[in-house]
C-alpha cells in the first residue's frame, strides 16, 4: 500500500521539475519577482513602492539576484525565474511531507499516505505551488505550526514536558506565515478558539497553568517575528507605509466572491472535495468525546471551518487562498478513503485486505488528477520569456518601464509608485494619484522607455493616460510591448546624433534605436559599451521622425578571426553600402535614401557578408554606435564627414 500511493505522489512531484520551466506564467509571479528583485537593489517595500503583501516571499528570494545577473542578462534573468519557481518547488515539497507527518500524528500511517496523495492531486495545489507566490511557503508553515500545536496539545492532554516549546515553536511558524500572507487571519480565528476550547476543557491531564503557559508562549511566538518586521520598518522610516499598505489599503482592496471559486473546486477535484466532506462530517459526529478532545480533534477541526467559514467575509477571494484549507481537508478526505477502503474488504469478508483496497481506491482517484497533469506538461511560455528577453535587450537597468499586469519589466525600475496600473489599483488610488499619472507622462517627470499596454493597463488607466500612450509610444511586433519613439512631445528629440548601441548612463533622452533578432546582450568591448552580434544579420528598429537623406555612420569592431568579411547596412529592405569589415574600433559609412525611409520605425539590418576566401566559423562584431547624418542634398555633404568611406551608393 505504501509503495503504491508512495509512488504516486513522488513520481508527479518528481515531474513537476521539467514542467515548472514550460507551464505558463501567472502575472502575480512577475509582480512578486519584481518586489524582491526591488528588494535586492536596496529599495524599501511601502515606502519606496507599493504592495499589499507582507514582504517575507520578497525578501526570501532578493538573495537570488546576488548568483543571477537578471537585470543585465536576459539569460540571467530567465534563470532567476526559473530558479525561484524550483524554490517554491522545494516549499510545495515541505508542505506535502508535513501534511503527512500532521496526518500521521493525528490518525496513522494509512491516512496519511491516502491524505497526502489527495492533496497533491488538487488542481489547485498542483497549479498554485508551481507558481512564484507566498501562499507556497505560508502553506507550509501553517502546517507546521498546527503540527506543532497537535503536539503541544497531546503533551498536555497527558501532562508529559516539552508542550510550551512545541507551542512557542507553533506560534513563530504562524507569525513567520503572516509575513508570507494577511490571508491566515482568516485561520487564526480558528486556531484561538479552539486554545479556548483547550483551556476550558477538563479532559485533559495538565494543569490550567500548564495550560496558560503553553497558549502564552504561542502567542508569544506568534508576536515575536511580526514586532521584529516592525522594527525594521519603523527604523526605516516605513512603519506607517507598512499598516497602510497592508491593512487600510487591503480592507476595501476590490475583489470577487467565493461562488465561482468554489464551483471551480466542485468541478475540478469532485471526489476530493465529496471525501473531505465526508471524512470531516464523520469525524465531527465525536468532536466532543473526551478521548476526541485529547487527541486534539477541536484544533484541526476549527483551524478547517475558520478559512471555509471565511470565504463569505473575505474582501478578495483568490484560488490560492484555498491553500489555507486544502492540507486540513485532505486529512479528512484521507480518513474517508481508509474508511471505505476497509468497508470494501469487510464487504468482501477479507478485513486484512484494507491496505490493497486503499491502494486501488488511491488508484482510481488519482486518474483524473494524473491525466490533468500529463496534459499540463504539452503547455508552453515562449511568449513570455520573448518578453522578458526583449525588455532586457531593450532598456538599460535604470531605465524605466509603465505596466499594467503583464509583468515584463520584472527587473526593471517601474515609472510610478504604483508599479502595476490595473483595475484594482485604480480603485485604490486617490485623484491626486490619478491625475499625476497624466502629468508626470506629459511633463516628462516620468519617461518610461518601454510601456506594456495589455488589457490590464487599459482598464486601469486613466483615459487621458491610455491616450498619451497610444500616441507615444509604437509598437513593437511583440505584445503588448510598445516602445517610446521620440521625445512623447517634449520637444528634444533630434533624428541626428548618436544612439548608443550599449549602455550609457546621461544617454536615456538621447535618440535611440531598438533591437530585433540577431543581437547579445549590452557588455563592454575593449572598455567601450557596445552590443555584438549574435548572428550574420542582425535586426535594427530606427525611430526617424523626418525622413531624409542620412549619412549613417556605424562604429564597429570586428574579430579578427572570422575576417575577412564585409559590414552591409539595408535600411527597410534596401542596401546602403558595405564596407571591409577591420579588426579595430572603425566607423563605417554608410547611405539612407529619403525615400527609403518613413516616418516612425525603420527596419535596418546589418549584414556580415564573407568573401569567397573567408574561413569558416563565427563572424561577429561589437557595435558601440549608430549616428544619423542629414545630408545636404544640393552639396551631397555632411556636417562632419567621417573617414573611412564605405563603398555603396553615392
Amino acid at each position: 500500500m505504501a509503495v503504491v500511493l508512495g509512488t504516486l505522489i513522488v513520481v508527479p512531484f518528481l515531474l513537476r521539475l521539467p514542467l515548472l520551466e514550460r507551464r505558463g506564467f501567472g502575472p502575480d509571479e512577475f509582480e512578486h519577482l519584481h518586489f524582491a528583485w526591488s528588494v535586492s537593489q536596496g529599495q524599501v517595500p511601502y515606502r519606496d513602492y507599493f504592495d499589499h503583501h507582507t514582504p517575507a516571499l520578497h525578501v526570501v528570494l532578493s538573495p537570488l539576484f546576488t548568483f543571477y545577473r537578471a537585470d543585465t542578462s536576459s539569460a540571467d534573468a530567465l534563470a532567476a525565474v526559473f530558479a525561484a519557481r524550483r524554490v517554491m518547488w522545494v516549499f510545495a515539497a515541505a508542505a506535502l511531507g508535513l501534511t503527512f507527518a500532521l496526518a500521521r500524528l493525528w490518525r496513522g500511517d494509512r491516512e496519511a499516505w491516502a491524505g497526502t496523495l489527495l492533496l497533491a492531486g488538487t488542481w489547485i495545489f498542483l497549479a498554485k505551488t508551481l507558481e512564484v507566490r507566498p501562499d507556497v511557503p505560508a502553506t507550509a508553515l501553517m502546517v507546521g505550526g498546527l503540527l506543532l500545536a497537535l503536539s503541544g496539545w497531546r503533551r498536555l492532554a497527558t501532562a508529559r514536558p516539552g508542550a510550551v516549546a512545541l507551542f512557542l515553536l507553533s506560534g513563530t511558524a504562524l507569525g513567520a506565515t503572516f509575513l508570507f500572507t494577511q490571508k491566515v487571519l482568516f485561520l487564526l480565528p480558528g486556531v484561538a478558539a479552539a486554545e479556548l476550547w483547550m483551556l476550558a476543557s477538563r479532559r485533559l491531564a495538565a494543569t490550567r497553568g500548564a495550560r496558560v503557559r503553553g497558549i502564552a508562549a504561542q502567542a508569544v511566538g506568534f508576536l515575536l517575528p511580526i514586532a521584529l518586521t516592525l522594527a525594521w520598518f519603523w527604523r526605516h522610516g516605513a512603519l506607517g507605509a507598512f499598516i497602510e499598505c497592508n491593512f487600510v489599503i487591503n480592507a476595501r482592496w476590490p475583489g470577487l466572491g467565493p461562488r465561482e471559486f468554489v464551483l471551480r473546486l466542485l468541478g475540478d477535484d469532485p471526489a476530493f472535495v465529496a471525501l473531505s466532506a465526508a471524512g470531516f462530517a464523520r469525524q465531527a459526529r465525536t468532536l466532543l468525546r473526551a478521548e476526541e478532545v485529547a487527541r486534539g480533534e477541536p484544533l484541526l477541526a476549527l483551524a478547517f471551518l475558520a478559512p471555509v467559514a471565511s470565504l463569505l467575509v473575505h474582501p478578495a477571494v483568490t484560488f490560492h487562498y484555498f491553500l489555507l484549507l486544502l492540507p486540513q481537508a485532505s486529512l479528512y478526505g484521507g480518513a474517508a478513503l481508509v474508511w471505505l477502503a476497509d468497508g470494501l474488504a469487510a464487504a468482501i469478508g477479507r478485513r486484512s485486505a484494507g491496505p490493497l483496497s486503499l491502494a486501488v481506491l488511491a488508484i482510481l482517484v488519482s486518474v483524473h488528477p494524473l491525466v490533468r497533469f500529463a496534459r499540463m506538461l504539452d503547455g508552453s511560455n515562449w511568449h513570455a520569456q520573448e518578453g522578458i528577453r526583449y525588455v532586457t535587450r531593450n532598456s538599460a537597468p535604470w531605465e524605466t518601464t509603465f505596466d499594467g499586469f503583464s509583468g515584463l519589466g520584472l527587473f526593471r525600475p517601474q515609472a510610478f509608485y504604483h508599479p502595476f496600473q490595473h483595475w484594482h489599483t485604480l480603485a485604490i488610488q486617490t485623484d491626486a494619484q490619478r491625475r499625476h499619472l497624466a502629468e508626470a507622462l506629459r511633463t516628462g517627470a516620468a519617461l518610461p522607455k518601454l510601456v506594456f499596454l495589455d488589457d490590464y493597463l487599459r482598464e486601469g488607466a486613466p483615459p487621458e493616460v491610455t491616450r498619451f500612450l497610444e500616441r507615444h509610444y509604437a509598437r513593437t511586433g511583440l505584445e503588448p510591448i510598445r516602445a517610446r519613439t521620440f521625445d512623447n512631445g517634449l520637444g528634444w528629440w533630434s533624428d541626428e546624433g548618436p544612439r548608443y548601441l550599449g549602455w550609457v548612463r546621461g544617454q536615456e533622452k538621447a535618440p535611440h534605436v531598438l533591437f530585433g533578432d540577431g543581437w547579445r546582450d549590452p557588455g563592454v568591448e575593449g572598455g567601450v559599451p557596445s552590443r555584438r552580434t549574435r548572428t550574420r544579420s542582425s535586426d535594427l528598429i530606427v525611430p526617424i521622425r523626418d525622413p531624409g537623406d542620412f549619412r549613417v555612420i556605424v562604429r564597429a569592431k570586428a574579430d579578427a578571426q572570422g575576417l575577412p568579411f564585409d559590414v552591409e547596412l539595408l535600411a527597410n529592405g534596401v542596401p546602403c553600402g558595405r564596407a571591409p569589415a577591420a579588426p579595430r574600433w572603425q566607423e563605417y559609412q554608410f547611405l539612407a535614401r529619403q525615400r527609403d525611409l518613413r516616418p516612425g520605425l525603420n527596419d535596418f539590418k546589418l549584414r556580415l557578408v564573407p568573401s569567397d576566401a573567408a574561413p569558416e566559423g563565427r563572424r561577429e562584431v561589437a557595435v558601440a554606435v549608430l549616428a544619423l547624418h542629414r545630408v545636404d542634398t544640393l552639396s551631397g555633404r555632411t556636417v562632419d564627414s567621417p573617414t573611412p568611406r564605405a563603398r555603396g551608393p553615392q
